[in-house]
């Protein structure tokens, strides 16, 4: 807006001025009137000023529900989710500018800048320790099913140690058992023989005691028996070769044996 230069009293002497400058202060007061005076319409100056700075607000997305504890029905199925972040908006203000007799006024604002951040979850379908299928983030799936499979190992670690100990006191009481099995037999077949003894004992007792018969006494080694009647009635029959009063007359098969 132009305003009016004070008036000076006329006493005071001005300096000359070229008439070109004078032309143009006059023209510029003429133009500062028209702008005040509305050229004949509103009595009311137009206003110049800084317009209010337009925000626009950007529409929120719609908010994903995560899949976390949601059924599914394929174990180890994979689905992934993608969160998207409401974009934030930056309104930003236009300086104001300066009215002029030439220019309209005019606001100059920036639009506002949306950066939409977004980040994945992988979700797994996973049996949970109730034995339902659930959707689980995939770290947490992985540690419930490391968790689950350590479990399931050191349990098979003790089942394989029962056992193994289940085997070596059967294979302990099998051999004690064979053991006792042989000792017993061992016990049983020395009874056995005690007992044939003492029964062989008691049946010789029982016989009656026979004394030997004595041995005949020696020939003389001249003796001479003429016929097998006077050996036998000597008591020396049988005559084997060799032997007193044995001759080949006694002898008439030729073995060696008179008077069979």
């Amino acid at each position: 807006m132009f305003v009016l230069p004070r008036q000076r009293p006329l006493s005071a002497k001005r300096p000359a001025r070229p008439a070109r400058s004078r032309a143009v202060t006059v023209g510029a007061m003429v133009t500062a009137v028209v702008a005040l005076s509305g050229c004949g319409g509103s009595s009311e100056p137009a206003a110049a000023g800084t317009p209010a700075p337009s925000t626009t607000s950007a529409s929120p997305s719609p908010t994903q529900t995560p899949l976390a504890n949601q059924a599914c029905k394929t174990a180890s199925a994979t689905q992934t989710q993608t969160a998207k972040a409401s974009p934030s908006a930056s309104p930003s203000s236009s300086s104001s500018a300066k009215a002029s007799s030439k220019t309209s006024p005019s606001a100059t604002g920036a639009s506002p800048s949306a950066t939409p951040t977004s980040g994945s979850t992988v979700y797994v379908c996973t049996e949970n320790n109730s034995g339902s299928l659930v959707w689980m983030d995939k770290d947490s799936s992985e540690k419930l099913l490391a968790a689950r499979q350590a479990e399931a190992d050191k349990k098979a670690a003790e089942e394989a140690a029962a056992a193994a100990e289940a085997q070596r006191l059967a294979d302990e009481a099998a051999a004690a058992q064979a053991a006792e099995a042989q000792r017993l037999a061992d016990e049983a077949a020395a009874a056995a023989a005690a007992a044939e003894a003492q029964r062989l004992a008691e049946e010789q007792a029982r016989q009656p005691y026979v004394a030997p018969a004595p041995a005949p006494a020696p020939a003389p080694a001249n003796v001479y028996y003429a016929n097998c009647s006077a050996a036998r009635a000597a008591g020396a029959a049988p005559v084997y070769l060799g032997s007193p009063g044995y001759g080949k007359h006694l002898d008439r098969d030729g073995d060696g044996i008179g008077c069979e």
